[in-house]
């Protein structure tokens, strides 16, 4: 039986993620997909997406690491997200890691983001907007901040101007590719 496990994209092509076509990688597509995908598995008290998320944390790295940083979750364009609980938890997780690992090198590669030396100033700094976010989308309660107790980060790396704004799917896709063009 043939395999079916393409999905359709925004450019209205069709797109495999267990076999990925570097050639239908399109920046449009992932500002689509990821201005329209909310960031903390839609919990939060305002629509907020990937894309600014992604914006954000461009914005916190040396301009060196910021094309890096603005495609660090390209991936979840094709794929989705899993939340961390499920991605580092369980086997769907690792099953999850083996498909967006490789196909997150590929979009790396076809944007031309070639060494890793610039993992660990974007780790922090996803790690910073996070923390960032947390404080302005969730619910503080007691029972959240017990878990978050758990998962450090210094927000103090944030600029204000880099706190979430919420903005609408259409744009964060513009401020996304606007982000890209300076970055590119």
């Amino acid at each position: 039986m043939e395999r079916k496990s393409h999905i359709q994209i925004a450019s209205g092509d069709v797109f495999d993620p267990l076999d990925p076509d570097p050639d239908k990688i399109l920046i449009a597509d992932i500002a689509t997909a990821l201005g329209n995908q909310c960031r903390f598995t839609g919990h939060v008290g305002r629509f907020y997406s990937v894309a600014e998320h992604s914006v954000h944390v461009s914005r916190c790295v040396p301009p060196e690491y910021a094309k890096p940083a603005l495609l660090h979750d390209a991936s979840e364009a094709y794929i989705g997200d899993l939340n961390s609980p499920l991605k580092n938890e369980t086997e769907l997780g690792r099953l999850y890691r083996e498909v967006e690992q490789p196909l997150q090198a590929l979009i790396e590669a076809k944007f031309g983001i070639a060494t890793y030396e610039w993992a660990d100033a974007v780790k922090a700094a996803d790690e910073s907007m996070r923390e960032i976010e947390r404080l302005q989308l969730l619910p503080r309660t007691e029972a959240g901040d017990e878990l978050w107790a758990e998962w450090p980060a210094d927000s103090s790396l944030v600029p204000e101007h880099c706190w979430p704004q919420c903005w609408q799917p259409e744009m964060a896709r513009v401020l996304f590719l606007e982000r890209f063009r300076e970055v590119q």
